[in-house]
Formats: structure tokens, C-alpha cells, sequence
């Protein structure tokens, strides 16, 4: 059974603090974008990519914690495992979308590109202190 309580340390706060306002920022920045881009060049569903990568990095983070939990040996498997898994997400929605909205594909592939560059590059710098306390 997943202990929520015990995964609730002061790092996972920070993390998710963290991730939050970088959700926060993306999407005013998607807002601001959807309004004086031109309309070409804006995927019809921009406002949505931040909450989708929020939701996927909150629940990859909260599985790598109980993984680790359980056994702090598994961290190098479960980092990667969770890694692959997002991975393959993120493929199957653009390769999904892209074939239901071929309109507006290369918009919505770019804009997933940016914000799946942004949000790595997030979850990578955010594991320095869980891989400093697991050696």
C-alpha cells in the first residue's frame, strides 16, 4: 500500500513546490502566447500541455519515491524505468494527436517539444538531492 504520509519529506515538497510554479509560469506564458501569436503557429490545445506535463512528472516523481522507498538499491532502475515510461507517454500522445489533428500536428509537436525540453531539464536538476542522499 502507498504510504503518502511517509513520501511527504521535505525534498517531495520542495519538488512539487517547485514544479508547480513552473506549471504556473509555462502556462501564463502559453496564455500569453495562444493570444498575440499569430494563429498559425499556436497548437489549439497549448493551454492544456502544462497541466498534462505536471500530472506526468507529479506521478513519475511520487512512483520513484515509493520505488525508492521500498528499496534504495532499486533507484538507478526505477530512475530510468519511470524515465522510459514518461518517454513512451509523451510519444504515443503526439504520435495520437498528430494523426487525429493533422492541421494543427507541427504546431502542437513543436509546442510539445518545448515544454518536454522544459520539464526534463526540471525533473533532471530536481534529482540531484534524491541521487546525493542514495549513492
Amino acid at each position: 500500500m502507498l504510504n503518502f504520509y511517509g513520501m511527504y519529506t521535505k525534498d517531495f515538497r520542495k519538488y512539487l513546490i517547485r514544479l508547480l510554479i513552473l506549471t504556473a509560469v509555462t502556462w501564463i506564458i502559453s496564455v500569453f502566447f495562444k493570444l498575440f501569436a499569430p494563429e498559425q503557429y499556436v497548437s489549439e490545445v497549448i493551454l492544456f500541455l502544462a497541466p498534462f506535463f505536471l500530472v506526468i512528472s507529479a506521478a513519475g516523481r511520487i512512483l520513484l519515491e515509493y520505488l525508492v522507498s521500498k528499496n534504495s538499491k532499486w533507484l538507478n532502475y526505477s530512475l530510468l524505468g519511470i524515465r522510459a515510461a514518461k518517454f513512451f507517454i509523451y510519444i504515443i500522445v503526439v504520435v495520437i494527436y498528430a494523426f487525429l489533428n493533422k492541421d494543427d500536428a507541427v504546431s502542437f509537436i513543436l509546442a510539445f517539444f518545448i515544454f518536454y525540453l522544459i520539464y526534463t531539464y526540471f525533473d533532471i536538476k530536481s534529482m540531484y538531492p534524491l541521487l546525493r542522499k542514495n549513492p
